[in-house]
């Protein structure tokens, strides 16, 4: 994104700015993601039961990085990688790195996936920079060559003053695949932009110019590639461990990782003072609110989202062409039987949570009391994937609609009189 605007013509502002890399998901297969839904989706899979798959996201991000950095060529010293990957990547600010020997320590200032763990959830019990371990293994492995054990032995998560992360060579540690985010098929071009989408210039306030993402959260630029992995592993091994009647709870967990993420980011957009201040009064109906956030949805590289059908209080339905979650599944294994995209499918239930549920606007602080109303209520919505692209459509389609369609509507008419 653009440090500034102000020397764009107004009606190519966001043009111009969504036509970069990084909004188009061109980027070695980055999107932006908010640190919200890494801390939800992080507590998904090392919380459920006896599962923790951390060392599948750490495999996943050492993964991934190394296909980047491999992809450009000659690497640059490993502090100066690390620095930069972590800069670019938006997962934290390196106050030092130090080598002696065969051990590499590593550590950061501030961590927005630790920050974010924390006001979601509290004071960790653990470590929580996973992702961040793994972007180390990737660097060192790209410039050295050679495998690390990287462990996190501090984490600002659990109330330390830094993050302190120690990679130690070790012959014995796997590998990470390098090629995979490499490995996509080129982005699936969708339809035209939806014509109900705000013009750009009234969206323009709400890109975090100089930084990544939109107003009412912090935003990271990680691979698509890392979270489909990752939930791929973790759907995989819910059953493995917790047997076969619990086959259905990885998606189930996955898609409230989404709702959570969904809440606390799209909840801070709606109360961010970019939005009461500047785009709010320009688009007064609920409705003009949803087509915004799907616009502002449709630019994060996850694939072109279009709405199909909004009506109010009802139903709602959304069809993602390119989705990240779909093609990563075609492209590393194959045609699914079963619709893959539960990320995708909690952000449409989560919109309409956050639009039509209840006052967002009205409490304090977005917090799990709010979120238990807005999302555990009879009047919730919820949303199920009609097609999936990776089981042969040619794209996905989600439809959400409220638990209690009756009492919906006629809540909905009270408030209207």
């Amino acid at each position: 994104m653009p440090a500034s605007n102000e020397h764009l013509e107004p009606e190519l502002s966001m043009d111009v700015m969504l036509s970069t890399e990084l909004a188009s998901g061109r980027v070695s297969g980055r999107i932006l993601q908010s640190h919200f839904y890494d801390a939800a989706l992080h507590r998904a899979i090392t919380e459920t039961g006896t599962v923790d798959v951390r060392e599948s996201l750490e495999r996943a991000a050492a993964s991934a990085a190394l296909a980047e950095l491999s992809a450009a060529g000659r690497q640059d010293s490993a502090d100066r990688e690390i620095t930069g990957l972590l800069e670019r990547t938006g997962s934290g600010t390196v106050e030092r790195i130090t080598a002696e020997g065969d051990q590499v320590e590593v550590v950061l200032s501030s961590s927005p996936h630790a920050a974010a763990r924390v006001e979601m959830f509290g004071t960790a019990s653990a470590p929580a920079c996973d992702i961040v371990r793994g972007l180390i293994s990737g660097c060192l492995t790209a410039v050295h060559g050679m495998m690390y054990r990287v462990e996190e032995r501090a984490c600002l998560a659990t109330g330390a003053e830094r993050c302190v992360f120690v990679a130690v060579l070790d012959p014995d540690t796997p590998e990470p695949e390098a090629g995979s985010p490499s490995a996509w098929p080129e982005r699936i071009a969708g339809p035209p932009a939806d014509p109900a989408f705000p013009p750009g210039d009234v969206l323009a306030p709400l890109w975090a110019f100089g930084d990544r993402g939109i107003s009412g959260a912090s935003y990271g630029e990680l691979w698509g590639d890392v979270y489909a992995r990752t939930a791929y592993e973790f759907e995989d091994e819910v059953p493995r461990q917790m047997g076969a009647k619990y086959a259905n709870l990885a998606s189930v967990v996955l898609t409230e990782a989404a709702h959570l993420g969904a809440f606390y980011s799209l909840g801070g957009l709606l109360r961010s003072p970019e939005w009461t201040g500047e785009v709010a009064p320009t688009l007064p109906a609920r409705e003009e609110w949803v087509h915004a956030i799907v616009a502002l949805l449709d630019q994060f590289g996850w694939g072109a989202w279009r709405i199909r059908l909004l009506a109010p209080e009802q139903r709602f339905t959304v069809e993602v062409h390119g989705g990240f979650e779909a093609r990563w599944h075609l492209a590393h294994h194959g045609t699914a039987v079963t619709p893959r995209c539960h990320f995708a499918k909690g952000v449409v239930a989560a919109t309409m949570n956050v639009v039509y549920g209840g006052d967002i606007l009205g409490p304090d602080s977005l917090d799990q009391s709010l979120y238990n109303l807005l999302f555990r209520s009879p009047l919730s919505y919820r949303s199920i994937e009609t097609r999936c692209m990776a089981m042969g459509d040619p794209h996905c389609e989600f439809v959400a609609n409220p638990l209690s369609a009756g009492l919906r509507t006629l809540s909905a008419g009270l408030r209207r009189r």
